[in-house]
């Protein structure tokens, strides 16, 4: 398998004193192959979001080692965390995460400013961007102005413009209508049939009957890993 991802022991510890201390995840071992559609379940609190988040870079574990692109994430600094996260990874949210003072070119060129991309460049593939995922025809509007369908479209947009090597998305269709939903999840399928990594989030049951893996958390550990019987039909 190319792997993308590897992880062995990861676990993430919250709380300083013994008593105190909750293992949101406790043991993880997981391994992503490059082209992957990976699907993660679970119950609240089953540590979904806190490995996702992990593993997008935006947390770091507490214990166990986690290799992405082969290279382990422990050893990092924060400056050369930072530079991985904004080269490799695209990262959607469910409350979509725009910043509202910038409209939608602004923020969808956003992740290319911290890559020193200049300006004239950073328009241009935000533009390209927008046109791909339908909302060309609002470029210049606000966050505020924009319904909660076309703030996801930024969203993944924004995700894409750095062209990473992995998208994770927590929950994309979480705070969207069934019609909307349908059509974010769409973007994802065709993006993966492209070649792109994703993991995500999700309690949608038509998503995960539409990606290749399934992993089910629950208390911060893997109780199942099994491919979709759907996507293999």
């Amino acid at each position: 398998m190319d792997r993308l991802i590897h992880t062995q022991g990861l676990a993430k510890v919250y709380g300083a004193r013994e008593g105190a201390r909750v293992r949101a995840l406790d043991g993880i071992d997981l391994s992503v192959a490059r082209g992957e559609f990976l699907g993660i379940v679970g119950p609240s609190g089953s540590g979904k979001s806190t490995l996702l988040q992990i593993l997008g870079c935006l947390d770091r574990q507490s214990e166990g080692s986690y290799e992405l692109a082969g290279r382990e994430v422990s050893t990092l600094n924060d400056r050369e965390l930072s530079r991985l996260r904004s080269r490799e990874i695209g990262f959607v949210f469910q409350s979509f995460n725009l910043l509202p003072r910038l409209n939608v070119l602004e923020n969808i060129a956003l992740p290319l400013a911290y890559q020193g991309v200049p300006r004239t460049e950073r328009a241009r593939r935000a533009s390209e961007l927008a046109e791909r995922v339908g909302i060309g025809d609002r470029l210049r509007h606000r966050p505020a102005e924009l319904s909660g369908g076309q703030a996801q479209r930024v969203g993944l947009a924004r995700a894409l413009a750095p062209r990473p090597r992995i998208i994770f998305a927590d929950e994309p269709t979480g705070n969207l209508d069934t019609k909307t939903a349908e059509e974010i999840l769409e973007m994802l399928i065709a993006l993966h049939r492209e070649g792109m990594t994703i993991a995500l989030v999700t309690h949608d049951h038509d998503l995960v009957k539409r990606v290749d893996r399934v992993i089910h958390l629950v208390d911060g550990r893997i109780v199942s890993d099994e491919e979709s019987a759907i996507a293999y039909a």
